[in-house]
């Protein structure tokens, strides 16, 4: 009897698990700014690596080639082998050769390097002199278009800490969200509910860079979650409390729309980190999705019995969410392959060399 008395107290309340996974959150989003900080630092140096490359391409190809080689801002789309006239080298650079020396790439004039766009939050752009394009002469020495005497400054920055910090609160933001309607909704605090989802989305669009995006990832996210909600209402014989009154019972209940509409505010911001660690985030959202549920059950707002709810949880948060994501970061474009030799490939070559 003593012994199973011991076992019956040994266990932790759902609200006691529930304390600890928010200061566990809390914790990891203070760590976010060392992280986060970290990690712009290290793309910083790759992307100056990747620009210095190709400079040491440059001279080198003009001195073996005793030809003229450029380097000129390009846009965006990969199917584009033009120099771009807006002199913004954020959106990728070509490297040719500059066979009729006019500082614009021809059709028929060799393709050496094309480097892709650096990136969202990756600033890259030249004073006066270098803003349209920089290249080397014959002798190995900086010219301009015109053949004139180079010397220009190129700007490479990323977004700071200020970053990390706006991801902080967006992810303890969607907490509040999430606790105000766990513990508002047993008491009938609905207009309260109501107005924290709203104000978070509203704050979350006005303070967004792009809030056309932000607003496509936030319906996103809605259809997400009727899909989801609606399925376990349906399929899984889930009970939520408060329901939509009839004839819209079956359906996806109007406080779990609010709550995927917050939720799409962190696709592009507290949970864009799943972009650079996919798999890893996709077991933790597996396991957050179905514990967010659970707990949903401990508050007396859902009730469900058997294994179904989780299988679709499971599918859901651990495969659909995830992928979610990455679409609304602009990770599932078809990239398009470029027939160019590599760097390394071009500099052995030396049967196209002028002598």
């Amino acid at each position: 009897m003593s012994s199973q008395k011991r076992q019956a107290q040994s266990g932790f309340s759902l609200l006691e698990a529930l304390v600890v996974l928010a200061l566990i959150a809390v914790l990891l989003g203070l760590a976010v700014p060392g992280l986060a900080g970290m990690r712009q630092r290290h793309a910083l140096q790759a992307d100056a690596q990747a620009l210095w490359s190709s400079l040491v391409l440059a001279r080198s190809q003009a001195l073996e080639r005793q030809q003229r080689v450029m380097l000129c801002p390009t846009s965006a789309n990969l199917a584009t082998t033009d120099c771009d006239a807006s002199g913004d080298w954020s959106r990728g650079w070509l490297v040719f050769v500059d066979g009729n020396q006019d500082g614009q790439r021809q059709p028929d004039e060799r393709l050496l390097q094309r480097v892709a766009d650096l990136g969202q939050g990756t600033r890259l752009q030249g004073n006066a002199t270098v803003r349209k394009g920089a290249g080397y002469g014959a002798d190995g020495r900086s010219e301009s278009a015109t053949g004139a005497f180079l010397a220009g400054t190129l700007s490479l920055c990323r977004a700071g800490l200020t970053e990390a910090w706006e991801v902080v609160i967006n992810a303890l933001g969607f907490q509040l969200v999430w606790w105000a309607m766990a513990l508002g909704l047993p008491q009938s605090r609905f207009a309260l509910i109501v107005l924290v989802s709203l104000a978070h989305a509203a704050l979350h669009l006005r303070q967004s860079a792009d809030a056309r995006a932000e607003f496509k990832a936030m319906a996103a996210s809605v259809a997400l979650g009727l899909a989801v909600d609606t399925a376990l209402i349906q399929w899984a014989q889930v009970t939520v409390h408060p329901a939509n009154p009839a004839p819209l019972a079956s359906v996806q209940p109007w406080w779990l729309l609010l709550l995927w509409i917050c939720l799409g505010c962190t696709l592009r911001s507290s949970m864009k980190w799943i972009c650079d660690w996919p798999r890893l985030g996709a077991a933790l959202c597996a396991v957050a999705g179905v514990l967010s549920y659970q707990a949903a059950v401990g508050f007396g707002l859902m009730d469900w019995q058997g294994l179904m709810p989780y299988a679709i949880l499971v599918v859901a948060w651990g495969v659909c969410f995830p992928v979610l994501v990455l679409w609304s970061n602009g990770r599932l474009r078809p990239s398009e392959a470029q027939d160019l030799p590599s760097s390394s490939t071009l500099s052995g070559q030396s049967d196209t060399a002028p002598h």
